[in-house]
């Protein structure tokens, strides 16, 4: 059953701090401005599959940070691959930056320093799970942070549409096919 965190029924100026308390709970410690006066609505639901966490985020314009402070404090190693719906996230990390567009998706990792802008409403899901189990060496990752991968050609193309449909198909998986299907997206071999 999918977990519903929504800011739509507070006012306005109630919004920003039960939002940050919504990012920083869903996914780890982190940073969150809103760049709105008045903030839009923000709504997370999430859903589980084994060690594989499934969020669909939609909100208004802001930026997320992840800082030393954090990562000091949080000594969980995290992986998320945000699969972007609408609007435009520019994020940065291992000293790059790239633009992800609707279609597009992206890899950040919890361990080091990251920033993510979202300029106009968005909405994404992410995929967020341990660091571990993906089994990927630090140096290959480091070399994957903050690029952008089109869903138009090659693996990338196969990997977005995987994602999508899984996270479409979440919610109806019962909780062995979820442990399964989640361990197939992180161990494809």
């Amino acid at each position: 059953m999918p977990i519903v965190l929504s800011t739509a029924p507070l006012s306005a100026a109630d919004r920003a701090e039960r939002w940050h308390e919504a990012v920083s709970g869903t996914f780890m410690p982190m940073d969150v401005n809103l760049l709105e006066k008045e903030p839009s609505p923000g709504t997370i639901v999430s859903s589980q599959l084994g060690a594989l966490h499934i969020s669909r985020v939609q909100a208004g314009p802001q930026v997320v940070m992840r800082n030393k402070r954090h990562i000091s404090r949080d000594d969980r190693k995290s992986l998320i691959v945000s699969l972007q719906q609408q609007g435009t996230a520019t994020k940065e990390q291992d000293g790059r930056e790239s633009v992800i567009r609707p279609g597009e998706f992206s890899i950040s990792d919890s361990s080091r320093l990251f920033r993510i802008k979202l300029e106009g409403e968005f909405a994404f899901t992410s995929f967020h799970f341990p660091r571990e189990d993906l089994h990927v060496r630090d140096e290959d990752l480091q070399a994957l942070t903050a690029t952008t991968f089109t869903s138009e050609e090659g693996s990338a193309a196969l990997v977005a549409t995987f994602l999508a449909r899984m996270a479409r198909e979440a919610e109806g998986f019962d909780d062995g096919v979820g442990r399964r299907v989640a361990a197939t997206a992180l161990h494809p071999a």
